[in-house]
């Protein structure tokens, strides 16, 4: 029976090892793009991060933020990015 716990816990690491670096690569694909348009490719603690959908909403049209760490490009102060064009863009 110990072994068969051994054996679990082994895969349930390499599965939480996996899932963290699935997170980096995916963080390495992106960057690029963020980085040549003077942002910084980054984790954000909830899913909109510096979003121009976000950024730009209105009290008519109010937009809903997951509450998860997601990976998004930060542009900086006064710039937000558009993740349809691919580019840091004016709030």
């Amino acid at each position: 029976m110990k072994k068969r716990h051994k054996i679990t816990l082994i895969i349930i690491i390499t599965i939480i090892i996996l899932i963290f670096l699935s997170i980096f690569i995916f963080n390495i694909i992106k960057s690029p793009r963020c980085s040549l348009n003077g942002g910084v490719w980054r984790m954000f603690s909830n899913g909109c991060g510096d979003s121009c959908v976000y950024e730009r909403q209105t009290p008519d049209n109010p937009v809903a933020c997951t509450m998860a760490f997601a990976p998004n490009c930060d542009c900086g102060p006064f710039r937000c990015w558009n993740s349809e064009t691919k580019r840091c863009e004016l709030n």
